[in-house]
């Protein structure tokens, strides 16, 4: 999924899959290191900061509504 992806590239947490027994125990034993859940935080708040602010996104939609096709606007 998107979200998997963008926490897998921005390093901001762990991505188990579904079913996955022995992933799930690497990501809790992982998690049990304060220094490690400090650097995924840090990576979560970057990439939240990055992705997920308000006008950011306000600012993609308007780019991707103005490149639209006046024929797809108007159908």
């Amino acid at each position: 999924s998107s979200l998997a992806r963008w926490i897998r590239e921005a390093g901001a947490g762990w991505v188990v899959a579904e079913g996955d027994v022995e992933g799930l125990r690497r990501a809790v034993e992982e998690a049990g290191s304060a220094a490690t859940r400090a650097t995924k935080g840090a990576a979560a708040r970057e990439l939240a900061r990055r992705e997920f602010v308000q006008d950011a996104n306000c600012r993609r939609i308007v780019a991707m509504v103005e490149g639209l096709s006046p024929n797809l606007i108007s159908a």
